[in-house]
């Protein structure tokens, strides 16, 4: 088409819009919402982790009802830094805002800025994980898993210890324990329990 025409036709898409939005802004608001969400999924990933190793609630929600195990990280090692070509705010460890006020989010058309809000804010009931993240972008994955699971390579280094649920099975702790060995020989290996004075304990 021609370049009037083409331009006909966005001037035309844009009053349409403009006219939706003075109608209804509800509909506007939830086009653009789904926009950015699809996009932002298929873009950006979440890395999240906690600032505490014994809250109880975390190990039951999140570490297979304590059957599980947790990896604690140096987060002043290269994995936790961003990377040079990085949009704003990616790679960069940065605590969770618990708010139950929604944030405002502005973004600017054709750029991939990431604002911080948009990831890096819950409501208060979720403040008892105490949490921190890290946004980095799926293009730059080690490996895809099934399309959707990207993972992204974590130096040895940055491993601290492993820290085995109250309710792990014994049979399999040995085995793991040994793989984990010829990865990060440096980590310790300690263990979830309730001590004797009922108190959820890490030692």
């Amino acid at each position: 088409m021609s370049e009037s025409e083409a331009l006909a036709r966005i001037m035309n898409a844009s009053q349409k819009t403009l006219e939706m939005y003075r109608a209804d802004e509800e509909i506007v608001k939830k086009q653009m919402f789904d926009i950015t969400m699809r996009t932002t999924n298929k873009n950006v990933g979440v890395f999240s982790l906690t600032e505490t190793n014994n809250n109880e609630l975390m190990w039951a929600h999140y570490a297979d009802s304590h059957r599980g195990y947790a990896v604690a990280f140096d987060t002043e090692t290269d994995f936790f830094f961003r990377r040079e070509n990085d949009p704003k705010i990616c790679g960069e460890m940065a605590n969770v805002i618990y708010s139950d006020t929604p944030p405002t989010v502005y973004l600017d058309p054709g750029k991939m800025n990431i604002p911080k809000e948009l990831f890096f804010t819950k409501t208060t009931q979720w403040s008892y994980e105490k949490e921190w993240r890290m946004i980095r972008m799926l293009e730059h994955a080690d490996s895809v898993v099934e399309e959707k699971i990207h993972l992204f390579k974590i130096e040895p280094e940055s491993v601290i210890s492993i820290i085995f649920g109250s309710k792990f099975p014994e049979k399999e702790k040995a085995e793991i324990m040994e793989s984990f060995k010829k990865i990060v020989p440096h980590a310790d290996f300690m263990n979830a329990s309730m001590n004797h004075e009922g108190k959820f304990v890490v030692s």
